[in-house]
């Protein structure tokens, strides 16, 4: 455990930080990045620390029921802000990890996993990154490296759509591939990737749903099989239609060609002002998914 004695005399406390800075370049790189006297003193092992307990706070402002459902308007009684703050541990945590060496990762390693898990579980997937698409673009935040700005804690609002970023897709696009799109697995990773670098091929509506097509650059890997698939296990609540929509994800000669959006019964909404989405069982099993889509197109090959 690091210890922080916050009464010390103020000098003594940054000679200090200074001293282990010097001898030590974790610290040091803490110390270049202007962090305060503190976070270069606790170094690696402070920054696990601080992640853990983070990651605790959420999990004890849950139990306490602060938590509701997104379609309440409620949830994470702390705001955007103070939440940010937690993620930005993260982030500073995965900058000193890049430059530590390989014993020094591999001592925290399972601690770390550990909290993300259950920072995963604590949390759900957003439209977008929660910080401003200024932000994230300047400092080259994607789903990948940096998820953890990618999600927001489970029965709040989704903060990203604070930003709406101006681009090909809807809103509703955006919410439902990255909900598709979301979790740790190399086909996956593959299909986001695709998907951060399509454009907008065309988008037509049929009344009861709707057909976007990706125009996914050549030069962006595929998949190697099968030729044709699609997938599924996202659906959304649109008011004030009744009965809900569900949506599938074509891929056409290993990569995204459609997502195709459609209601049970009611028509499509010409507006749609709000929207709630989720995964069709509550929570996602990419290895079922994955057995789902070979028994009825075959096995799924990476490039």
């Amino acid at each position: 455990m690091v210890h922080w004695d916050m009464a010390r005399d103020p000098k003594q406390y940054s000679e200090e930080a200074n001293r282990l800075a010097d001898a030590d370049p974790l610290r040091d790189y803490l110390r270049q990045r202007g962090c305060w006297e503190g976070l270069v003193i606790g170094g690696l092992e402070g920054l696990v620390e601080r992640w853990e307990g983070a990651v605790d706070f959420l999990d004890r402002e849950e139990r306490r029921g602060y938590w509701t459902q997104p379609d309440t308007g409620q949830g994470y009684p702390h705001g955007m802000d103070e939440y940010v703050n937690s993620l930005d541990r993260r982030q500073l945590l995965t900058e000193v990890l890049a430059r530590a060496t390989d014993a020094q990762r591999a001592a925290v390693a399972e601690r770390i996993a550990r909290a993300d898990a259950h920072f995963r579980a604590l949390t759900h997937a957003s439209a977008g990154c929660v910080l401003p698409p200024r932000i994230a673009e300047e400092y080259g935040y994607t789903w990948e490296r940096n998820w953890w700005y990618y999600r927001v804690p489970n029965g709040t609002p989704d903060w990203s759509r604070n930003h709406p970023e101006e681009d090909d897709w809807t809103l509703l696009e955006r919410s439902v591939m990255h909900l598709l799109l979301d979790g740790d697995d190399p086909v996956l990773a593959v299909l986001r990737a695709q998907f951060h670098a399509a454009t907008l091929k065309s988008r037509e509506m049929t009344g009861v749903g709707f057909y976007t097509a990706f125009n996914v650059p050549l030069d962006i890997p595929r998949l190697a099989g099968p030729p044709r698939f699609c997938f599924g296990d996202v659906e959304a609540d649109i008011p004030p239609n009744q009965h809900g929509a569900g949506f599938l994800l074509w891929v056409m000669d290993g990569a995204i060609a459609d997502l195709e959006g459609y209601v049970y019964d009611d028509p499509w909404p010409e507006h749609i002002e709000s929207f709630t989405i989720s995964y069709i069982d509550g929570t996602r099993d990419v290895k079922a998914l994955w057995t789902e889509v070979a028994a009825g197109f075959g096995p799924i090959v990476l490039p």
